[in-house]
């Protein structure tokens, strides 16, 4: 592994010197190997930047309970190839669409305000409807 490469960069290249996957029949090891290997002396350290790769599409882990069973680089370790993402960096987002255009938005205001004047007649009229039948 490089000398200079960051921590990220060295738990996907050990994936990738390992064909892209390790698994553990027990769940036991995968974690503390990585760690070993990487220079993580704090495992729960470990576990979030596992995390973030994972929440960031570049790997993949099957967990149940406590335990870690496989972990692989996603779509063939490409994803992490590709991707210079710093540690603070976040995922690309999708793009959003366009916001409306301002006679789209007094449109809507138009028509949102005509509801209201409805529902504020309808509600005087029955109310009123209400008052005529009462008897005192």
């Amino acid at each position: 592994m490089k000398a200079r490469a960051g921590r990220r960069d060295k738990i996907i290249e050990y994936l990738r010197d390992r064909d892209g996957v390790i698994t553990s029949d027990d769940g036991r090891g995968l974690t503390a190997a990585i760690a070993a290997e990487v220079g993580y002396d704090d495992l729960p350290t470990l576990n979030g930047m596992l995390a973030r790769l994972e929440r960031d599409g570049v790997i993949e882990r099957e967990i149940r309970g406590k335990r870690t069973y496989r972990i692989s680089l996603a779509g063939d370790g490409r994803a992490a190839a590709r991707r210079t993402v710093g540690s603070r960096q976040r995922a690309a987002q999708p793009a959003a669409e366009p916001a409306p255009s301002v006679a789209e938005l007094k449109r809507t205001l138009a028509l949102l305000e005509a509801r209201v004047a409805d529902l504020e007649t309808q509600a005087g009229a029955s109310s009123r409807k209400r008052r005529r039948w009462r008897v005192s």
